[in-house]
């Protein structure tokens, strides 16, 4: 590492990049022009904690054709007309989009590690450079070929605008995003007609509870099932029935006020006279806890709370079989469990749950929760879709200067072409994508359910037998 002798500043490391024959073909056409004469100049590259120098010597043709007049050679790796390698382009974009950076610590870094001083304009210049490399015709073909039938929808909200995401999450990646003003249903029936154009058949759709979703889905692919999220139905239930345990808890009365004196037996403390109503503010939430979750404290804890006041009880037994209904292995016993719930007196009659109670006796939604049972390897919440969402909004903090809708269009971008590169549909040559299929009943199951049946109905409906 040499030194300036006068300044004490390190001097660059040269290196020469040759391209000057006397013929060369013109980028356009390809036709060969006559050299002119010889240029040097100089750009800027990578070096650690050392300036670093390419030094071109290219050619300057005189055009034989049509084309342009004269045209100069370009060495591999350096853009016409520009003051930086690509190396030094592709590291800004790797900052950006890899780790995160924002512009000004993308300048801090290039300075403290590679001795650079770049502007905020070049930056931004590095950018759109990125994305004018995205082949986006290849990665929709792409999609196409590795898609398995599962779309997860769901839209995530940026600087009042609204991007609507479709991911795949049987073999994981983004499907396609649509940039909007507005989340409204137009926008979405004009995302979800994109998709259709495009060629993309889709077998299972899993959203949310929004009832933009209801008929925009089997207007756009005939025969589609739709998979409602069962995390957000079970919130729903289960914020219900908080708010139940909330009004039980306002409800309580206070003990009787203590006499004045010295208490009887010494070394008991007095109990505050609303200690009830804390306790069960500070426990409510064992009431919705999944019984496997409970260890033995909480068990304790919940016979205790069932003696304030005994519909408590009823709350936790109704939210134990409400998340015991989802636990089932196959569509058939979830609807038996289902039909074992509401018929239990208990429930009926008890108007703390009677709104989840009616929310769950709606047969339509019941069976939209419950399509994944009726298929392979097919999701039964949008956690794939909202994660990656989640994801995007992280990483936005960081773009207080690129909030624009082609700034926030060419980032999406950029996040999806990295992604896809890194995928291991694309680096590892022997892996094939998972296509999803239905849940087929055994012979022995419907043998089984054949007599199980009245002497009756098995003369009136006779089981075929396989070959």
């Amino acid at each position: 590492m040499s030194r300036n002798r006068l300044s004490g500043a390190l001097a660059p490391v040269i290196e020469t990049k040759r391209k000057a024959p006397v013929q060369h073909p013109c980028p356009c056409c390809g036709r060969k022009g006559r050299r002119k004469r010889v240029r040097t100049r100089e750009v800027k590259h990578l070096a650690h904690q050392q300036p670093a120098l390419w030094r071109l010597v290219v050619g300057v043709y005189a055009a034989a054709c049509a084309c342009s007049k004269f045209f100069t050679a370009t060495v591999d790796g350096v853009a016409l007309r520009c003051g930086y390698t690509d190396a030094v382009r592709q590291k800004v974009v790797d900052l950006l989009i890899r780790d995160h950076l924002s512009v000004y610590k993308v300048q801090r870094h290039l300075k403290e590690d590679f001795l650079l001083e770049v502007s905020i304009g070049f930056i931004y210049d590095c950018f759109e450079w990125a994305f004018a490399q995205v082949d986006r015709v290849e990665y929709w073909q792409w999609v196409l070929e590795h898609f398995s039938g599962v779309l997860c929808i769901d839209e995530v909200h940026d600087c009042s605008r609204a991007i609507f995401v479709a991911t795949d999450p049987v073999n994981d990646f983004t499907v396609a995003f649509l940039l909007a003003p507005r989340n409204t249903q137009r926008n979405m029936d004009r995302f979800l007609a994109l998709l259709k154009a495009r060629g993309l058949r889709v077998r299972v759709a899993v959203t949310d509870g929004s009832p933009r979703y209801k008929e925009a889905l089997v207007e756009c692919w005939k025969g589609l099932e739709h998979q409602l999220c069962l995390f957000h139905f079970l919130h729903i239930e289960m914020m219900d029935l908080i708010s139940s345990i909330r009004r039980i808890r306002l409800r309580l009365r206070a003990m009787r006020a203590h006499p004045r004196g010295r208490p009887r037996k010494r070394g008991r403390p007095r109990k505050p006279r609303r200690w009830r109503w804390s306790f069960l503010r500070e426990h409510s939430h064992l009431l919705i806890k999944s019984p496997a979750k409970l260890s033995r404290d909480d068990l304790r804890i919940l016979e205790k709370l069932f003696v304030v006041d005994p519909r408590l009880k009823t709350i936790r037994d109704f939210a134990t079989d409400l998340q015991e209904i989802f636990r089932a292995t196959s569509a058939r016993g979830a609807r038996r469990r289902r039909g074992r719930l509401l018929a239990n007196p208990r429930f009926k009659n008890e108007p703390l749950i009677r709104e989840a109670r009616t929310r769950l006796e709606d047969d339509e939604i019941f069976e939209k929760l419950i399509v994944s049972l009726r298929w392979h390897r097919v999701p039964r919440t949008s956690n794939h879709v909202e994660r990656r969402n989640r994801a995007f909004r992280l990483v936005q903090k960081t773009r207080y200067k690129r909030r624009s809708p082609r700034m926030i269009k060419r980032a999406y971008w950029l996040h999806l072409i990295r992604d896809w590169e890194r995928h291991p549909l694309c680096t590892d040559p022997k892996m094939r994508p998972d296509r999803v299929r239905r849940r087929r009943v055994s012979q022995r199951r419907k043998r089984m359910t054949y007599l199980a049946r009245s002497p009756r109905q098995q003369t009136a409906r006779p089981i075929k037998r396989s070959a």
